[in-house]
Order: structure tokens, then sequence, then C-alpha cells
């Protein structure tokens, strides 16, 4: 994926046992429109070969300028921490439609849930914005923050 891309990228060294690589892909979009080459990269890991997101996926998505199209999240619920020496945000939960979750957080018909199986963290390193989301897989904080520390460019 490296030689596909014309910023410097790390990936991660370690992922959790059960966790192997599916897909990846480097999107194109106009850097007249968004910082950044033009580039973005979406490297996804899972439990099976599939996209099955009830059996556990991990999104590993980079860019040298901000994400596009980053999730939306429950802006209350971000926590600051560090990462590889870096500030960084991290998120725990999810939205949900089936009634369960915060009534005072909401979207939509939407409410937050901070018990849902989802986790995300978020970081800028060497200019190039990284974002870590699990879904479906029993990853928190300490999980997420050893995938960032294991990155590496080589």
């Amino acid at each position: 994926v490296r030689a596909r891309v014309s910023f410097s990228l790390q990936v991660p060294t370690w992922l959790p046992d059960g966790l192997n690589y599916i897909h990846m892909n480097v999107s194109e979009y106009d850097p007249n429109e968004l910082e950044g080459s033009g580039q973005h990269v979406n490297i996804n890991y899972g439990r099976s070969a599939d996209f099955d997101f009830q059996n556990g996926i991990l999104s590993f998505r980079a860019n040298d300028g901000p994400i596009s199209a980053p999730y939306v999240l429950a802006a209350s619920r971000e926590q600051s921490v560090t990462v590889n020496g870096v500030p960084g945000i991290y998120v725990h939960g999810g939205w949900q439609n089936d009634g369960s979750g915060d009534p005072n957080t909401k979207m939509g018909d939407l409410l937050w849930d901070d018990n849902a199986d989802d986790a995300y963290l978020t970081w800028i390193q060497d200019g190039v914005t990284y974002l870590l989301a699990a879904h479906n897989l029993g990853l928190d904080l300490d999980d997420l923050l050893r995938i960032a520390g294991s990155m590496s460019g080589e």
C-alpha cells in the first residue's frame, strides 16, 4: 500500500488474535477541495474473509489531510487521549435505533448507547490523520492504543 500513496504511511504491525486482513483500497479525491495529496487509505481487518459486520470489523483509515466523511459520533463522549506521544480522541459506543441509549444524546431517532460494541480512535502523526474504528470486536481504549503503538513505516 505504501507504494501506491504519495505520503509517508504507517500501518499496524500488531492486531488482536483472530483478526486478518480482508481488503485495502486507495481512494482518490480532489486536493483542491480537501487538504492533502488527493489520496486516502482504507484497510479492513476481520474475523472472517468477508465484510461480516456481525463477526467484527476493524477499519484503519489514513490521509495526509483531514479524513473525508468521518463517522458522526456523540461529541459529548469524546475523550482526550495521548497516542504515540501526540493528542488523540477516543470514543466508545454508537448510535442505536432500537430505543436503547441515552435519551439526552440524540441524532434524529437515534440514541447514543455507551454499551454498543464500537470504539474509535483518531490522531494526527507526522502530518497523517489516522482513524481506527472497531465494530463488534470487544475492543477498548487499551486495545486501540496497542494497535496504534505498533504502527510502523517499514
